[in-house]
């Protein structure tokens, strides 16, 4: 069998997105002519790679270590161990299987431990050698976090830590690894004195690396068988966290992300935090280029890049302080900028859940 490679990079996978290709191969005949019980073929090549930033530079583990698992839809245990130990062709019954392939078991947070890998379904029928494609992407997700001295100075004996429903890991000032989590809630918290303050809490999806500066102020081509892709690309994103700073409610840190803010309707004084990429003419229409002109709202998204309004949340602008700040009729340079909003998400505003009675904003 041939062997072929195929790797991924940052251009050519979507952050998150997995997909599953699968053929039918040659049919097996035996003597008779009858067909044989299905098969499949599995085949894994890959390489060593860099990751695609320079924060953390990442070196995947030779291919051959990766654990791979078949598991037919009773229970049943095809193959469980290293992809380099398995047969190049698994005979399989007709029926349901689970093909999943990882860089490393992660059950619970970790430092400098992501995991690659993904999970996919095949059905094999009598007769039949089944080829999948597994596109594997990072299935877990890490944060970091960067003392500023001032921080230091005011908790000189303070301890933080990071946390999830599934553990978690005391982050020292000396610290410099990232701290793997499952996709989910994040919490950091600085305990001291014998009291636990929560600073902030995030939600990270599968891929997403968060590098947080905490400070403190008043202000602030396929061949057969099972090809895992393995793709290095990940979303390193920074943010910041003041401590003791003004503002109304909660942390920006908290904030919902526009996917978010659209699966919690009705939820009031919140923040949200996306892109401004134009506004809305009517409950149909919307203008993604200038000129623009209306000051009265504007539309919110996940990536400054985003053209289609049903990915995105409208934004009402009412008179003062955010509506000056922020309205692309005044502001066209505010087009492609992060922000985070404080207000009230509604069910509909200009035919798309909405964000109102915005009183407060902070640009990225």
């Amino acid at each position: 069998m041939k062997r072929t490679l195929k790797i991924l990079t940052a251009g050519t996978v979507l952050a998150g997105a997995l997909a599953l290709s699968v053929n039918s191969c040659d049919i097996s005949l035996d003597t008779k002519g009858e067909s044989l019980p299905g098969s499949i073929r599995v085949h894994f090549n890959s390489a060593c790679l860099p990751s695609s930033s320079k924060a953390e530079p990442v070196c995947l583990p030779d291919t051959n270590d990766f654990i791979l698992k078949i598991t037919s839809a009773d229970g049943a245990v095809l193959y469980d161990g290293k992809f380099g130990k398995a047969p190049e062709n698994i005979p399989a019954q007709p029926g349901s299987y689970t093909v999943s392939a990882y860089s490393r078991v992660f059950s619970e947070p970790a430092f400098a431990s992501p995991q690659f890998g993904d999970e996919q379904v095949v059905i094999v029928e009598q007769g039949e050698e089944r080829c999948v494609i597994l596109e594997c992407a990072q299935t877990n997700c890490g944060i970091k976090l960067i003392f500023d001295p001032a921080f230091r100075s005011e908790h000189p004996q303070g301890v933080t830590y990071i946390s999830s429903a599934d553990g978690k890991l005391m982050f020292g000032y000396g610290e410099h690894r990232v701290a793997y989590f499952k996709p989910g809630q994040i919490n950091v918290t600085l305990a001291e004195d014998g009291m636990e303050n929560v600073l902030f809490s995030r939600r990270l999806e599968a891929r997403e690396i968060l590098n947080v500066k905490i400070s403190y102020g008043s202000k602030a081509g396929t061949a057969s068988g099972i090809i895992l892709q393995i793709d290095t690309a990940r979303n390193w994103i920074s943010d910041s966290y003041v401590q003791n700073e003004d503002i109304p409610g909660v942390n920006p840190l908290t904030a919902l992300s526009v996917s978010e803010a659209g699966r919690n309707i009705g939820q009031k004084d919140v923040w949200v935090y996306g892109y401004i990429v134009g506004i809305s003419t009517s409950s149909s229409k919307s203008v993604f280029e200038p000129p623009f002109d209306s000051a009265t709202n504007l539309l919110l998204a996940s990536r400054a890049t985003v053209t289609d309004r049903q990915s995105c949340i409208s934004v009402e602008l009412a008179k003062g302080d955010v509506r000056d700040a922020l309205n692309l009729k005044d502001n066209p340079e505010m087009l492609g900028e992060q922000v985070f909003l404080f207000g009230d998400i509604v069910e509909s505003y200009y035919g798309l859940p909405g964000l109102k009675s915005v009183t407060a904003y902070r640009e990225k």
